[in-house]
C-alpha cells in the first residue's frame, strides 16, 4: 500500500497483484459513506456477511428451499462504497471480479483514514515541531 502525497490516494493491490486507487469520501457521498460506516465494524467486516436479510417489516427473509438469505443487501452496499472509494474510476460488475474480504477490508479502512487527512497532517506537524 503506497499513500500518494499529491492527490490524497493510496494504492492497493488485488489478488492478482493489479493496481487500484482509493481516495478520501468526496463530499456528495460523506452521508451515503457515514451511514454504511456507522452499521458495520471495519475491523470484522466478514462477520457483516453473516447478518440475516430480512424484509420492511422485520421478517427473516428465506430461499425457496428455506434457508435463510444472508448478506445480499451489505454486499451491494458495500460495492456501492467501494465503487466510491475508487471514485467510479471502475464499474461494479468489474469491481466483483476481483474484490475479495481481504482487499475490501483494507479499502474501507483506507477510505476511513484518507478522509481524516487533516487530522493526521495537523498530528504529524505536532510530531515534527512545525505546527
Amino acid at each position: 500500500m503506497a499513500e500518494n502525497k499529491y492527490t490524497h490516494s493510496v494504492l492497493i493491490y488485488d489478488a492478482d497483484n493489479k493496481k487500484h486507487k482509493v481516495y478520501p469520501v468526496p463530499l456528495l457521498y460523506i452521508q451515503e459513506v457515514a451511514q454504511f460506516l456507522s452499521k458495520i465494524n471495519p475491523d470484522f467486516l466478514f462477520s457483516n456477511f453473516m447478518i440475516a436479510e430480512t424484509d420492511e417489516y422485520g421478517t427473516l427473509e428465506r430461499a425457496e428451499d428455506g434457508k435463510l438469505i444472508y448478506g445480499i443487501t451489505f454486499t451491494e452496499e458495500l460495492l456501492e462504497i467501494v465503487e466510491i472509494a475508487l471514485r467510479f474510476k471502475e464499474s461494479k460488475e468489474d469491481i466483483r471480479k476481483w474484490l475479495d474480504i481481504g482487499v475490501t477490508q483494507e479499502i474501507v479502512q483506507v477510505l476511513i483514514g484518507l478522509s481524516q487527512v487533516k487530522k493526521k497532517t495537523e498530528q504529524t506537524e505536532s510530531q515534527n515541531g512545525t505546527a
